[in-house]
């Protein structure tokens, strides 16, 4: 099936995004440990596809603030479109390879 659209809050989009890129590209070679932190991730995709390396430490950041940072101030709408953008770059660079 294809996959869900965004939630409409910019919040649950920054989340969806992030937890979109990890499973999309698990299959192309790049899994995510249980024990790894959202940054350990980040860091370990950097150094196997560093095409991937800013728009993941970017997604990683944004993911981090909306997921566990305060309600206030809530997440910008920019914040959920930088973050469909950098999936995009993230998914794209790992179909490309390393």
């Amino acid at each position: 099936p294809p996959p869900l659209p965004p939630p409409a809050d910019p919040r649950g989009a920054v989340v969806h995004y992030y937890n979109r890129a990890r499973r999309e590209i698990e299959p192309h070679g790049f899994p995510r440990a249980p024990a790894l932190t959202p940054e350990e991730y980040a860091a370990r995709l950097a150094e196997r596809l560093p095409p991937a390396a800013a728009p993941s430490s970017a997604l990683t950041d944004s993911f981090q603030r909306a997921r566990y940072g305060p309600p206030d101030p809530p997440t910008p709408p920019a914040d959920a479109r930088d973050a469909e953008a950098r999936y995009r770059a993230i998914l794209a660079a790992a179909r490309r390879g390393a």
